[in-house]
């Protein structure tokens, strides 16, 4: 079984790969008693991204208590593979955009602590 952890809000999301031909599904997701995803690890990888989207809406989800149908998040999920799959070039931009962003925002909250370190208040520095 393999295991990785996303980040959905401020909740760690643990994401499983295991056989689950008995359960007949693709994957879900499990909140409780910890929030999980688990995909069905047989799949191809176009099978396998578009269902660990999947579930990560149905954690999104659960997780903001959007109560999203199944319906509703089948159909986020269709839309947005499909947007990304018809578009990967925009999609790729806007990805780096966002983590151009991200690197950004970690800078300046990185400045701002050093900004408020306590041996440059104590100085006068800050």
């Amino acid at each position: 079984m393999k295991s990785d952890t996303i980040r959905v809000g401020y909740v760690d999301v643990e994401v499983h790969s295991e056989d689950l031909k008995d359960d007949d599904c693709f994957g879900y997701f499990e909140p409780y008693p910890y929030p999980k995803i688990v995909l069905h690890s047989e799949l191809s990888p176009i099978y396998e991204a578009a269902t660990a989207f999947h579930e990560t809406l149905e954690a999104i989800s659960a997780i903001y208590g959007l109560e999203l149908t199944e319906g509703q998040i089948r159909t986020l999920e269709t839309a947005i593979v499909d947007l990304i799959l018809r578009n990967p070039g925009h999609a790729k931009k806007w990805m780096e955009m966002l983590n151009d962003e991200k690197d950004k925002n970690q800078e300046r909250v990185e400045d701002a602590y050093a900004d408020a370190s306590p041996s440059r208040i104590a100085s006068g520095d800050g």
